[in-house]
């Protein structure tokens, strides 16, 4: 029983009632409601014995808890008589229950569900406080439509051919659509952007339909887009179009490859790359525009039954004679359903407790899009599923329920599932056999995706369903024809990744919280104790003055910069939480600045947002305002941030943005922002504004002071959307442990496979699930298996929920302890290759991290394989993810030749590429890619920055050809001076026996002016060159520089050549056969 946690609810709850503690009172209580529920329900069913007999653990767990919790409650209600006597009935009721709950909670009740004698972890998201699509007014009505469509013929839309005009330079064509049966009107407009690569389609309401009513948002693309969009000639095969053309055919891009051709009646487009079809619009006819409108009070009609005159023989006159309609067949009443839908809570909608007034009325905008023979999609993130989108509509359909596309703070997410997450970006990419396609709906209002997939003549093509609330019709069609080039286009339009600091790809150390100095200095110094490197300690909200951000909690944290500058004479940094939401008190100035200044989110009746977070009562930053931007910009500020130094980074979370209390745990969707903006409209860019005005001070003194960092300002975003990559990383949220009770521990599998949705349409190159999970107490097992997974990944940091047991890596015995370290160690010597990896994701786009699909195009059978994953193209990793496994199979493609990464044997997988591969505790497979060169750091130190200068050992391994490639970037890892030429790029080729260096800078059209003492500064010594896959004959073996001699160990097929005395900065080769 943790005494401290009663006293320090105690003291929160003394202070203020709307608090994080009184918030764990309402949380606690009703889960142990529901827990009390489940277990007298089965007690009801099943007898006392099936508790007492079947679950005896179950039960200790629950009578020592309820033992508990009332000695806890015993000592809240003596602790408040003693400190505050005068306090009200209320407050000591809230107490009291608050540590009865408090003790509950420690000794496990809350987590635990006596379900049928089997002890189970209670730790799964409330599903019921979320929408589901039949709840969600638009997603049903979108889906009515689709339905409706498929029994009754329907009119789509037609394109006018006579106001279809193509401008003058060619880049762009204009046109009219129009609906018969509503008579509504649209524009639409396509671009050819990007050499042709990229086409844009947009479509919004027409003068002649809007009339005097207000315009859709369409604000989004400001933020989104880069400033300058290349556009692209496109060239038309008619002559000119008469009213009776039905069809237009263009053709656009590097020799014409690409082509549309666009259906006037029904309106389709088309796209084909190279003569084979990629992708259709509206093929189905499912294109549903809910265009903004007047509201109409219908009238009540009552329904009466038809009336006839019929003759009256008795009294030879007529009489009017009720008779009964003819009775509907099942079909019928189905249509007149689906018709009533198609109308559902058009003006007004309510979710429990919460209503939506919508006084815009219905604006959603569905399509339909077809990806012809192509069985996978990616994309969508972010989910807890698989790689490749399962399907939620036809035979045999995967999910019940469509992709869901809404930002949310969800507690303990579960698994295999399409429901939202902290961040989603609305972009897919669809993959075949020769092709790649890709699709972005630029739109930050809420989404739904269907997913179907259709056999024909033994091909499988893809359909998406995709429907939004409100906001444009702005679609990006990408071209292809592989991923790489499909991201380098999305990334040209969007922003290019951010280039890191080199700290930020080490291993970072979290908790929620660190308690006080003295425990981070301890934590610093275990690390140093156990030789375990470490660049970063973060401290989330409990470092602050009562969760007002930008502050330091005086008692726990008195010299924060004595702190910090300890840390950094060690080569680490720290990073502290900024959260969107804004405390509300009177002496505190971020408040009354933005009070007065009127920053704050309004809600529907103009008045500020009153919202309820971690301080308890609170208001938010109006992001799109730009004065708010400013402000929060100037907030960073050394002068503004008291106590912080150029050594801190900010981490923002909750940004989705989480309100407790809030509908679907966060803001209303008629919240007010800037211009009158509903919060529907921008909720899904809510997180990723927050990023972009924090990066606005990053040209100036501010706190972070340059750009060339993901670990800045911005540090680490929760929520995102299309350009978060620009600025920083995101987290995966809130990774869970999810093993039953007996075997606790967290399944690393499903947080895999979104790590891989998430890689593949990377957007954002820095993802991290925490180490060893959120929430719960991993195995020390499993907690080692994620270590060893993690290194590999993009983002290395551990962190854990504030009720979960420590469990810093050296905490687990010696020999547990050695293993964590070698996995550490691991990440640090592959650095300088992560480094290069993310120069490259910097220029072009490519994804660090990536799926079998990306780097094996023309190898089908891995398009589906999401349990392994490339790191760049050098190193193939299959984490291992259950308890107690002795053997995993991975796959490797036979057209390639792969060594043991660890002991440089070659490996040769079966003719079905599977290959069985023992895993004892100490490693994972990890494998090198034949033809790769890797560059490495092998001397271990405290921290990254104390390597930086150190020398480098290449790892050559040979093709089947004898010959390998790889690349080194390197800079000074930490400033902007790498925009100037600053930096130092080399092409390492080895091919007849001989390895050469040249250098390549502007490679990627950067910029490559610098100094001329680049060698000097920021040069690192080739230490070592080790030759894997040799061969020949060792007496062949004979390095050497010109005419000098190298000394060269050799060891079966592997060659060791030692100091050849070389530094990358210079062009060179080395002979070793």
């Amino acid at each position: 029983m943790c005494v401290g946690c009663c006293l320090q609810i105690i003291e929160e709850m003394v202070q203020y009632f709307n608090t994080y503690a009184f918030a764990q009172v309402a949380i606690y209580g009703k889960d142990f409601v529901n827990a009390a529920k489940d277990t007298w329900a089965l007690v009801k069913s099943h007898g006392i014995d099936a508790i007492i007999n079947d679950n005896l653990i179950g039960n200790v767990l629950f009578v020592g808890s309820m033992i508990a919790g009332l000695i806890c409650g015993l000592i809240g209600y003596i602790y408040l008589l003693t400190t505050t006597p005068n306090a009200t009935p209320g407050v000591y009721a809230i107490v009291v229950v608050g540590c009865i709950f408090i003790g509950l909670s420690e000794f496990g009740v809350l987590n635990t569900v006596i379900d049928s004698g089997v002890v189970t972890t209670f730790v799964s998201v409330k599903q019921e406080d979320f929408k589901k699509c039949d709840a969600s007014s638009f997603c049903k009505r979108q889906r009515a439509f689709y339905a409706l469509t498929d029994k009754v013929p329907t009119e789509s839309y037609t394109l006018l051919p006579e106001s279809v005009k193509l401008s003058e330079n060619t880049e762009s064509l204009t046109g009219m659509l129009h609906d018969s049966t509503r008579n509504i009107y649209l524009d639409m407009k396509l671009d050819f952007l990007n050499s042709g690569s990229v086409v844009r389609i947009k479509i919004k309401e027409s003068n002649v339909t809007l009339g005097s009513l207000k315009p859709r948002y369409d604000s989004i693309s400001s933020f989104s887009l880069t400033e300058t969009l290349q556009y692209a000639q496109s060239k038309i095969k008619s002559d000119k179009l008469t009213a009776s053309d039905s069809q237009l055919e263009l053709s656009f891009g590097d020799n014409n490859a690409n082509s549309l051709k666009i259906d006037c009646k029904p309106f389709r487009l088309f796209f084909s790359a190279n003569g084979v079809p990629v992708m259709v619009f509206n093929g189905r006819k499912k294109f549903y525009f809910e265009h903004l409108r007047e509201k109409v009070v219908p009238e009540v009609k009552t329904e009466e039954p038809a009336l006839i005159k019929e003759q009256d023989a008795s009294e030879g006159g007529n009489k009017e004679i009720k008779v009964e309609t003819k009775e509907l067949t099942e079909d019928e009443k189905i249509i007149e359903q689906l018709k009533k839908d198609l109308e559902h809570d058009m003006w007004e909608e309510q979710f429990g407790s919460h209503r939506d007034s919508k006084p815009y009325g219905p604006a959603s905008v569905g399509i339909d899009v077809t990806f012809p023979g192509s069985d996978h999609l990616y994309g969508l993130p972010e989910h807890a599923s698989s790689l490749s989108l399962k399907t939620t509509r036809g035979e045999n359909a995967q999910y019940s329920e469509p992709f869901r596309l809404y930002n949310f703070d969800v507690f303990e997410y579960i698994m295999d599932s399409p429901m939202s997450l902290y961040g989603n970006i609305p972009f897919v990419i669809s993959q075949k056999l020769g092709s790649a396609a890709g699709l972005l709906w630029l739109n930050s209002a809420e989404m739904w995706v269907d997913v179907e997939k259709t056999k024909e003549k033994g091909k499988t093509s893809s359909h998406l369903h995709w429907m939004t609330e409100s906001g444009p019709l702005d679609l990006f069609v990408f071209m292809g024809p592989i991923q790489k080039s499909i991201l380098n286009d999305y990334t040209s339009l969007t922003g290019r990744p951010a280039m890191p600091q080199l700290f930020a790809l080490a291993y970072h150390q979290c908790r929620w919280n660190y308690l006080d100095e003295a425990d981070v200095a301890e934590v610093e110094s275990n690390f140093d104790k156990n030789d375990i490197p470490v660049d970063v300690i973060w401290l989330d909200i409990e470092h602050t003055d009562g969760k007002k951000y930008f502050t330091w909690d005086k008692v726990k944290f008195p010299n924060p910069v004595e702190m910090q500058n300890k840390l950094a004479a060690h080569g680490r940094k720290m990073v502290n939480i900024v959260d969107p939401h804004i405390k509300i008190a009177n002496d505190y100035s971020v408040f009354g600045d933005a009070k007065t200044q009127g920053l704050f989110v309004k809600d529907r009746s103009g008045g500020v947002f009153d919202g309820w977070c971690w301080p308890g009562n609170s208001n938010w930053l109006d992001y799109t305002d730009p004065k708010a931007r400013k402000y929060w910009a100037d907030r960073f500020a050394l002068d503004q941030y008291k106590g912080t130094t150029k050594n801190v980074y900010i981490w923002n979370d909750m940004n989705e943005p989480s309100v407790f209390h809030g509908p679907e745990v966060t803001m209303p969707k008629d919240n007010l922002h800037y211009d009158g903006v509903e919060h529907r409209e921008i909720h899904n860019a809510y997180g990723m504004l927050q990023d972009y005005c924090n990066v606005a001070n990053i040209m100036t003194d501010h706190l972070c002071y340059h750009e060339h960092s993901s670990l800045e300002v911005n540090g680490m975003v929760q929520s995102g959307q299309v350009i978060t990559q620009r600025h920083g990383n995101n987290s995966l949220g809130q990774a869970q442990c999810c093993l039953v009770l007996v075997l606790p521990g967290c399944h690393l599998l499903e947080v895999n496979n979104t790590y891989f949705q998430r890689a593949l349409t990377l957007t954002k190159q820095f993802e991290t699930a925490d180490v060893g999970g959120f929430f719960g107490d991993p195995s020390v097992e499993l907690l080692i298996r994620w270590y060893q997974a993690a290194a590999y990944q993009p983002f290395f940091r551990a962190h854990a929920h504030i009720d979960t047991k420590r469990r810093e890596p050296y905490l687990f015995g010696d020999d547990n302890t050695w293993i964590i370290r070698e996995a550490i160690r691991s990440r640090y010597r592959i650095m300088p290759y992560v480094y290069t990896l993310y120069f490259e994701a910097h220029r072009t786009g490519t994804p660090v991290m990536r799926p079998m699909s990306m780097e094996f195009p023309s190898l089908e059978a891995y398009y589906g394989v999401d349990d392994q994953f490339m790191l760049g193209e050098s190193l193939l990793i299959k984490p291992v993810v259950e308890a107690g496994v002795s053997s995993v199979t991975v796959k490797l493609p036979k057209s390639q030749l792969w060594y043991d990464y660890n002991t440089y044997k070659l490996v040769k997988p079966q003719s079905n590429d599977d290959l069985k591969v023992d895993t004892p505790l100490q490693k994972i497979p990890v494998f090198l890619r034949g033809g790769s060169i890797l560059p490495r750091r092998e001397r271990m130190r405290r921290s990254s920055s104390l390597m930086l200068h150190d020398p480098i050992t290449l790892i050559v391994a040979l093709d089947a050809n004898g010959s390998a490639k790889g690349s080194l970037y390197l800079d000074d890892g930490k400033s902007y001076d790498f925009k100037n030429g600053e930096y130092i790029m080399s092409k390492i080729e080895f091919s007849k026996g001989v390895l050469r260096s040249k250098d390549v800078r502007g490679i990627y059209g950067e910029k490559a002016s610098g100094s001329n003492d680049l060698k000097a500064k920021i040069g690192n010594r080739v230490e070592r060159v080790v030759v894997v896959g040799y061969k020949g004959s060792h007496k062949n073996v004979k390095p050497k520089v010109g005419e000098k001699e190298l000394i060269a160990q050799i060891a079966d097929t592997t060659i060791t050549v030692k100091d050849p005395k070389f530094y990358f900065g210079e062009d060179w080769e080395v002979k070793i056969y």
